[in-house]
């Protein structure tokens, strides 16, 4: 009976040691090179591919769901972005793009847009077109106010002006229900919005945190 017991045990090892090693399927941001492809499957239409680099485009733009492109140069965004149907998320954070042209309507599937840290100074009324536009990050730009469209997002959760100089905040704003966070803190140590303004905003979106400080 010791001997069939350690002749299992000697079996075991030997399949065990036989098997290869099953690989991680997901990989570090921080890992990407220009172009990363994550999939099982490289036919797969859920394929997550992150691009930081336009140098290097795939021949089919379709694929590309991600961009980050932070820190490029760029005074203004290139056009062969609004090229990318599909695109999902896009960071254009660390530039001095002062202006979002109307062709932004075209990305219908963005559903987060970062570009803090610049010196954007206006968002067209075509911004309403991105219905699935869950994020936007405008954090520290020179923004003063925002476009009475912006409440036709209905789907927007998080609104970040922190660092903004914006004084006024549209009516149409408080039509979005799903709100769940609203950035407003200024530039300085004190807010342009009165006492009452604060309470009269956190008063109509309930269920919405929002920071003036």
């Amino acid at each position: 009976m010791k001997m069939y017991f350690l002749w299992i045990l000697f079996l075991w090892v030997i399949i065990s040691c036989g098997q290869k090693e099953e690989k991680n399927p997901y990989i570090p941001v921080s890992t990407f090179d220009a172009a990363t492809q994550i999939s099982d499957n490289k036919n797969s239409q859920d394929s997550i591919i992150w691009y930081t680099d336009l140098e290097s485009l795939p021949a089919n733009l379709d694929l590309v769901t991600h961009l980050s492109l932070r820190e490029k140069g760029y005074d203004e965004i290139p056009a062969v972005i609004f090229k990318f149907k599909n695109l999902k998320t896009l960071d254009l954070s660390l530039h001095n793009i002062s202006a979002i042209p109307e062709e932004i309507s075209r990305l219908s599937q963005l559903e987060s847009l970062t570009m803090a840290y610049g010196h954007l100074e206006s968002i067209p009324p075509s911004i309403a077109k991105l219905k699935k536009l869950k994020e936007l990050n405008f954090l520290y730009n020179d923004l003063k106010s925002l476009p009475e469209s912006i409440g036709e997002l209905d789907e927007l959760e998080e609104l970040n002006m922190n660092g903004n100089p914006i004084s006024v905040i549209p009516e149409t704003l408080f039509n979005i229900q799903g709100l769940k966070f609203l950035g407003l803190k200024q530039p300085g140590e004190a807010s342009l919005f009165s006492a009452s303004k604060q309470e009269e905003i956190r008063r109509r979106l309930p269920n919405c945190t929002v920071k003036f400080y």
